[in-house]
């Protein structure tokens, strides 16, 4: 669809014009909803350098609010955070272009690798640090975007427990769903009830232990900001370590001795980089507790829905207790392993 005159029309609109050639066009994404499209291509000159260009269909994207987060990156760096550069063309981060009588909105950005695909106490202590200094930059400068989907989500319901099982409840015998409802359903009100005390400003919104995070010139760096938004910072920081544990392709390389020092490493990373509010500290732990129930409960409900339900099965009575501490005490990775043989 996109060729090299139409990738070369872009990077000279992007003022990229010190290359003679074009010598790799290479696809890194690409999805369809309907006739509606994007793709991510890394775009490679005959000087060496890499750029990623992203194509997304109109209908798909709010170019303002694309806009917006493509400078909250550039802040970001200019700040000294490690974050690809992005490119300007007529003054805008975000242009269209017409390929084929049909119109994409465009970006362009250096290339700066794929996600990392292992884990190290180096990796994790260094994602903690530059979380913490984000954060740190977006109270400083008070930046703020539109509201996050975590925030979104939280406020519109869609974290409650029936949303999160949908089908898979069937599992469950009834006492226990409800058990599990109840306790999932108070945690919500607890959180909810905290954000109204606590800071709340842009952060990136989408980082891991293995995503968007990447290694670039022999450092560490971070990428992709379209999920970029508002979130309770606190939170935000909770969720980039519970979000990461709780992942199909981590719950099967990480020992339960490996989280809790990992965890660790995180977290003191952060708080070193970092002056937790009062009430932050207040509600650190607390917050902490429930949103390791609450991502423990949401990954029980993605093993069903991938039929691992002889390891469902033995998490199911582990879901409440997971709730009131930092770690869980089942053995995720064993048991997948076990269950994974017998298939």
């Amino acid at each position: 669809m996109i060729s090299k005159k139409d990738v070369s029309n872009i990077l000279e609109n992007y003022e990229i014009e010190n290359y003679r050639n074009i010598i790799l066009i290479e696809t890194l994404q690409y999805y369809q909803v309907e006739s509606r499209v994007c793709v991510v291509l890394m775009i490679e000159t005959d000087l060496c350098k890499k750029y990623v260009v992203k194509l997304i269909s109109s209908e798909l994207l709010c170019d303002e609010q694309e806009e917006e987060q493509a400078k909250f990156s550039e802040f970001l760096r200019i700040n000294d955070i490690p974050v690809p550069h992005k490119y300007k063309a007529k003054n805008k981060y975000v242009n269209s272009f017409t390929f084929e009588d049909e119109k994409f909105y465009v970006t362009v950005e250096d290339y700066w690798g794929e996600n990392l695909n292992i884990i190290s106490l180096e990796s994790t202590a260094v994602l903690g640090k530059l979380l913490a200094m984000m954060h740190e930059l977006a109270i400083k400068y008070d930046y703020h975007l539109t509201k996050g989907s975590i925030y979104r989500a939280m406020i519109s319901g869609k974290v409650g427990i029936d949303k999160i099982w949908k089908s898979s409840s069937a599992l469950i015998d009834a006492g226990m769903y409800e058990r599990i409802k109840l306790t999932h359903e108070n945690a919500i009100t607890t959180i909810g009830k905290m954000w109204k005390d606590l800071p709340i400003n842009a952060v990136h919104g989408d980082l891991g232990l293995v995503n968007n995070i990447t290694i670039h010139n022999n450092k560490y760096g971070i990428i992709d900001f379209n999920l970029s938004g508002d979130e309770v910072l606190l939170s935000d920081m909770l969720i980039t370590w519970y979000s990461s544990v709780y992942s199909f392709n981590l719950a099967l390389i990480l020992t339960r001795s490996e989280i809790k020092k990992n965890r660790k490493k995180f977290f003191d990373a952060y708080i070193c980089n970092r002056n937790l509010t009062v009430n932050e500290k207040g509600y650190l732990y607390k917050m902490a507790c429930l949103i390791n129930g609450i991502y423990f409960n949401r990954f029980v409900s993605l093993l069903a829905n991938k039929g691992f339900d002889r390891t469902v099965m033995k998490m199911i009575p582990h879901i409440v207790n997971n709730y009131e501490c930092l770690d869980t005490d089942f053995d995720i990775r064993k048991e997948l392993q076990i269950e994974m043989k017998m298939i």
